[in-house]
């Protein structure tokens, strides 16, 4: 996949060139609550991200194992990652299309919302 992505006002944009072609969901309760619903992603090494403009770019701490990438103006959701992991899980609708993206299995899915069945 070689593309570009952004957050919803444009504070935080990037493009990538990556050999992933698989975006996958998380039902997790902390992807839930952080996404307003389930969140599909794309994973990738994080040397494969050139941002064009990163200056809303924020982390959010949540665990003290992980940090979650959002844009600081927007409130977009943006990235997931495990401190010092070389690989980052990506916000598949972040990108623009057409992306070439397939979903694959989920993560999760035993944690979905009990307002839809899976």
């Amino acid at each position: 996949m070689k593309g570009s992505g952004r957050c919803l006002c444009g504070a935080v944009a990037f493009t990538v060139a990556t050999r992933a072609h698989t975006a996958h969901e998380c039902h997790c309760s902390q992807c839930r609550n952080w996404s307003g619903h389930v969140w599909a992603y794309v994973t990738m090494r994080w040397d494969e991200i050139a941002f064009t403009r990163d200056n809303g770019l924020r982390w959010y701490s949540h665990t003290p194992k992980a940090q979650r990438g959002f844009c600081g103006e927007c409130g977009s959701t943006l990235f997931w990652r495990r401190n010092g992991a070389a690989k980052v899980d990506v916000s598949a609708g972040a990108f623009d299309m057409p992306t070439g993206l397939r979903l694959g299995a989920p993560s999760f899915p035993e944690n979905h919302g009990d307002y839809y069945g899976l």
